[in-house]
């Protein structure tokens, strides 16, 4: 699979279901990939849907970290405590459980954020509120991650 690009305005369904937008299906390919998808509080006010191999893959990341340090343990009980697993129905559907849309402050109007591997699904006001202003903003965030990236080499 490539990574996932784009963002999706959505809404929501009385019964919690999103619609699934076909030009982000249209991304996952081989189409078994579209079956299957993991889903999990963020770090932040959304929540993360994973496809199922891509999941496999942070799960064995966050398994190699030190299980004896207490800021590993207290992660991973966060990184595991409101995993769920999500199916598609017939409709190109997902229904979300009742507390992670809470968690997310979803109530109505969703926007669906790709992150090349995962997606970040956020409610339209957080997502707004949480989005660089500017592009000066953006440039300035480019700027540190460079800088961090460039001092973690460094030092290698």
């Amino acid at each position: 699979m490539n990574g996932l690009a784009g963002v999706y305005d959505c809404k929501v369904d009385e019964k919690g279901r999103i619609i699934f937008p076909s030009e982000l299906l249209r991304q996952i390919v081989p189409e078994e990939l579209r079956e299957k998808y993991v889903i999990r509080k963020g770090v932040e006010v959304c929540l993360i849907l994973y496809l199922e191999d891509e999941w496999q893959r942070r799960c064995s990341e966050v398994e190699e970290l030190d299980e004896f340090d207490e800021e590993v343990v207290e992660y991973k009980r966060f990184f595991y405590s409101s995993v769920k697993r999500m199916f598609l129905d017939n409709s190109n559907r997902l229904l979300f459980p009742k507390a992670l849309l809470e968690y997310a402050e979803i109530e109505k109007d969703v926007v669906l954020l790709c992150m090349s591997k995962s997606i970040e699904i956020w409610s339209r006001k957080n997502y707004d509120k949480n989005m660089p202003e500017t592009p000066a903003d953006a440039r300035m965030y480019a700027k540190r991650i460079l800088k961090k990236k460039k001092d973690a080499d460094n030092k290698q």
